[in-house]
């Protein structure tokens, strides 16, 4: 407990500083804040959901540039793990949505600059996202199915940098850190005729805390936008990303784990576990504003992915195509004296992936080879399976918003969704596994915000929403059968919600605080055989209940804090499983991999002009590692074999700025885990061999460079 008292007085030190800067650190002007990812331009201070807006100042400073759980760590229900496995990803949860996926996220639909990085199926890859390239996120918490169709957990927006007010800008960077972390950028934006164009392209590497974690990876993103008349305007942007090996170290026991944290289990080593990806995205968006009271937005994209994936038992060579186009109109008019808006859409996304799977016989004589070898030396055994799996997705989708009064907004929409789910067996050794799964979601939404004094909106909201199976769950077949699994189900939600927003003008504090209740049917469950391979099933019924805290509070022009809070209670209503005494019922269980308590604290205090010192502090509680909450009824482990120990997790990030005739340059210092505290950030749910958990490192330290020329 020392060290949380050690953080807290470092807290109240940097509040007392020298304050000679003139930056504000957060805005605490809730009037002034608009957002899009409502697919309109609204307000967020009459807006009935549980929305967010992040600026580039809340998380210009990272320390570990390669995941994005720092920058999500000042949004309640927003839980972002880095898993310190580069093959895994960071794994993104909202309100404990998403806490079965294997690998990236899923239930959460994920947009970078209009184009969604989230495929038709429902998952998400973020490795190809550029944190230090980021200029704004919005954040829906909560289903989001009337707006984004497969979006069950909520909505997550990014914007890349772009420089607007500058002739001209080069910006290159350098970061390095523990475990041979380096990270090499630079950016170039300016005026190109009557619109601004952004490229950055970076290139990073690191071996890993872990043995057997090594990765290196390349990307560049390119960004420009331009006006072809006064009321027409045009968006390009394409997004390159390749990584030549991102290398897997698995999951571990509990006492491995905390005695031995770098290890890596033979079974992970002598299959070359990892994946090598190459992924290409571009696309254009044209918004078209004829009069002040209409607007239409069309967005057309396209994605190729190839991925190699070996894991412990088989090789999976995934090429994918995925294409769409994203359209909406609004209007908006003035009836009976009632401000109303209209907002009509449709989307319409493919995805078409070729999947070849083999038998992965290892490495041979299970020698070492260095990381860029690994791919080339495994030896492929029988091809297992050989198919095509085409994903076809079309909604349609109406909302209105309602101002009868000044104070009450009215927020009334429905989406339809059509998806068709394909396979085509190529194999055909036996028999034929082509099959085919429709699946078909209406979603309403009612919402409603009053302003019951000037600085403080009340709302509340009702949706449901949905969230399809994806198509590595649906090629899971226990059996080793092609085709999908066609008695896997999507999952289907029920939300109420009821949240306050305001200010306290003369404490300098906005707030949002969120109560919701969440009823959830067939959701989707992972579990694992003895070659750690994943399948999946329909539960029973799931009930979440939660509230969410966050608290901005900015004293000062000299520094800044935000606290957020997230209560999740998520238990099982229903859920009979079967084992050696037959059917159990795990009514009352939590879910694993979700924590009750997540809190964090983040304080900016600029020390004078040129020096900014950041502290932040992370706390989790205890997390259970399987349905059961411990041992299955037959066994006589331990317990705490099957639970995550919480933790608390201080960071500190300082930065020196000076100014130079032609720029400026930041030079910055940052270590994570300041207090050497040995936890796990991260577990595998429902992992075989009690594997669970996903260790992460001690007392890491970060430095680098940034310059800015203009």
């Amino acid at each position: 407990m020392s060290y949380i008292l050690k953080s807290i007085l470092i807290s109240l030190l940097l509040f007392t500083s020298n304050l000679y800067s003139q930056i504000a650190v957060y805005t605490a002007d809730l009037d002034s804040i608009t957002v899009s990812i409502t697919r309109k331009s609204d307000q967020l201070r009459i807006i009935p959901f549980s929305v967010n807006r992040l600026d580039s100042n809340i998380f210009s400073n990272l320390n570990n540039e390669n995941s994005v759980q720092e920058i999500f760590n000042t949004v309640p229900g927003v839980i972002a793990k880095n898993r310190f496995n580069p093959a895994q990803d960071d794994k993104i949860t909202i309100r404990g949505i998403g806490s079965r996926a294997q690998f990236g996220s899923r239930g959460i639909k994920i947009i970078l600059d209009n184009i969604p990085l989230t495929f038709p199926d429902g998952q998400s890859q973020l490795n190809n996202l550029n944190p230090s390239a980021i200029s704004e996120i919005e954040v829906i918490r909560g289903p989001a199915s009337t707006l984004y169709g497969n979006a069950s957990g909520g909505v997550i927006s990014i914007k890349s940098k772009q420089t607007y007010n500058e002739d001209f800008l080069v910006n290159p960077s350098l970061k390095f850190g523990s475990f041979d972390y380096q990270k090499y950028g630079i950016s170039i934006s300016g005026k190109i005729l009557n619109g601004y164009t952004d490229f950055n392209i970076f290139t990073s590497s690191s071996t890993g805390f872990r043995n057997h974690s090594d990765s290196k990876m390349t990307g560049f993103n390119f960004l420009t936008n331009h006006s072809i008349t006064q009321n027409l305007f045009i968006t390009g942007i394409v997004n390159y990303f390749n990584a030549p090996y991102l290398l897997n170290p698995g999951s571990l026991n509990k006492i491995d784990a905390a005695t031995n944290p770098e290890k890596v289990r033979n079974i992970i080593l002598t299959s070359g576990s990892g994946k090598k990806v190459e992924q290409f995205q571009t696309g254009i968006t044209l918004s078209y504003l004829p009069y002040n009271n209409f607007e239409i937005n069309s967005t057309l994209y396209g994605i190729k992915r190839y991925l190699l994936n070996p894991i412990t038992s088989r090789i999976i060579d995934l090429n994918r195509w995925s294409y769409g186009v994203r359209t909406n109109a609004l209007v908006k008019q003035n009836i009976l004296n009632a401000d109303v808006k209209f907002l009509i859409g449709f989307d319409y996304e493919v995805q078409d992936d070729s999947r070849i799977e083999f038998e992965n016989k290892g490495l041979p004589d299970n020698q070492t080879y260095n990381p860029n070898e690994i791919f080339d030396k495994i030896i492929y055994g029988n091809r297992l399976l050989n198919q095509n799996e085409i994903v076809r997705s079309s909604g349609v989708f109406f909302q209105t918003d309602i101002s009868p009064l000044n104070r009450l907004n009215l927020s009334l929409g429905i989406r339809y969704d059509h998806f068709s789910f394909k396979a085509k067996d190529n194999f055909l050794i036996d028999s034929d596994d082509s099959g085919e799964s429709k699946m078909d979601e209406i979603s309403p939404m009612i919402g409603a915000g009053f302003n019951l004094f000037e600085n403080l909106f009340i709302y509340s909201n009702y949706s449901t929403a949905f969230q399809t199976p994806t198509t590595n769950e649906l090629s899971n077949n226990e059996d080793g059968s092609g085709g999908f699994n066609l008695a896997l189900k999507p999952e289907n939600i029920e939300s109420f919600e009821l949240g306050l927003r305001g200010e306290i003008d003369f404490l300098s504090i906005n707030y949002d605080l969120t109560y919701y209740k969440m009823f959830i049917t067939n959701m989707i469950l992972q579990y694992q055989n003895q070659l750690e391979e994943s399948y999946y099933k329909n539960s029973g019924k799931v009930n979440n209940e939660g509230f969410e805290i966050l608290i901005n509070w900015n004293p000062t022009q000299f520094a800044g804090s935000i606290f957020s809070y997230t209560f999740q209670n998520m238990k099982f209503e229903d859920y009979l499983v079967q084992n050696g005494n037959g059917l159990i019922q795990l009514k009352g269980n939590y879910l694993p991999g979700i924590p009750a308590h997540y809190f964090n604290y983040r304080l900016i205090s600029n020390l004078s002009k040129a020096i900014t010192l950041q502290l932040n502090i992370t706390s989790q509680s205890k997390i259970f590692t399987n349905d059961y909450n411990g041992p299955s009824p037959e066994s006589n482990q331990d317990k705490s074999f099957f639970i995550n120990d919480g933790f608390t997790i201080v960071s500190l990030y300082t930065d020196y700025r000076f100014n130079f005739p032609f720029g400026s340059t930041r030079i910055s210092l940052g270590v994570d885990n300041l207090f050497d505290k040995r936890y796990n950030n991260s577990i595998v749910p429902n992992a075989f061999g009690n594997n669970f958990y996903e260790p992460s490192p001690g007392r890491t330290f970060f430095a680098g460079i940034n310059i800015i020329i203009n």
